[in-house]
């Protein structure tokens, strides 16, 4: 039997609550005999205790556990900066202290440069003044050696009746050699080659597509763009070969034209190697 402890009243072993009064049991342990066996467990060697205290102690370890935290040390880090600031101080210091230093030798050393050109001016100048008469003289008589040495070699490199002779025999071996008769142009420039009557058709002339001016020379020499020296034609007015060789800019440079038709004369600078080589060393007087 099972009474409440409130009231007195008779209760079931099984109640929680108590019928009477509403007390609130506490449910007896069922004994030994009561529970199954398998449900028996074997009490533990270590006691369990309370929940309240282990919640305690458990508390008390973690705060155990947890270091303070370490506040930085704002003293350190304030001597630091200053220790920095001071060192980029001095740097800078330093750098100007070179640079001046720097500027101020070099201004020196320009200054000592600069009397002793002017010294040596001087020197020159009072030098120059004792020999004016003899310098005068000798540069009179080296200049009018110059003026001869120049003619010479201008009349050397110019386009001669020596020249044309030897380029006259280059020429008739290689068109032997191409099987081709040539006709040498007169050097006045009147001929006709194709339909183009010269020296009219010079005014209507492009070299690789482009208008030139061109002309006889018998040196090499003049204003045009091209200064023709030597001239030979092959073929007739239905077909021709014209070579013109000129001197454009001081140099030899062959020109070649096959126009039949057309206003204007569309000559090429030659593809002949043989041609462009032979004309060239015979006109540097090889």
């Amino acid at each position: 039997m099972k009474f409440c402890p409130n009231c007195g009243h008779e209760v079931k072993p099984t109640d929680n609550v108590c019928g009477n009064c509403g007390h609130r049991l506490t449910p007896s342990r069922p004994t030994a005999a009561q529970v199954p066996p398998e449900q028996i467990v074997e009490p533990s060697s270590q006691q369990v205790e309370p929940a309240p205290r282990r919640r305690a102690q458990q508390k008390a370890a973690k705060v155990k556990k947890q270091k303070p935290k370490q506040k930085p040390n704002k003293k350190s880090s304030g001597t630091f900066f200053k220790v920095f600031i001071g060192l980029c101080i001095l740097a800078l210091l330093g750098e100007g202290g070179y640079l001046l230093y720097e500027h101020f030798n070099d201004n020196s050393t320009q200054t000592v440069q600069s009397d002793n050109n002017a010294s040596q001016s001087s020197s020159s100048a009072n030098s120059s003044a004792r020999h004016d008469n003899h310098d005068s003289d000798t540069t009179s008589s080296n200049a009018q050696t110059s003026n001869s040495s120049d003619s010479t070699s201008n009349s050397s490199d110019d386009w001669n009746s020596s020249k044309q002779a030897k380029f006259d025999d280059f020429f008739d071996n290689w068109a032997d050699g191409m099987d081709q008769d040539y006709t040498k142009v007169n050097t006045d420039g009147t001929f006709k080659a194709g339909p183009a009557e010269y020296p009219a058709a010079f005014d209507k002339f492009d070299v690789d597509g482009e208008p030139v001016t061109i002309g006889m020379s018998k040196d090499g020499r003049g204003n045009k763009d091209y200064n023709v020296v030597a001239v030979y034609n092959h073929g007739n007015y239905e077909f021709h070969i014209t070579y013109f060789f000129t001197f454009h800019n001081g140099k030899p440079v062959v020109l070649v034209d096959q126009t039949t038709n057309g206003d204007r004369i569309k000559a090429k600078v030659t593809d002949n190697q043989k041609l462009r080589e032979g004309f060239a060393r015979i006109a540097a007087g090889d």
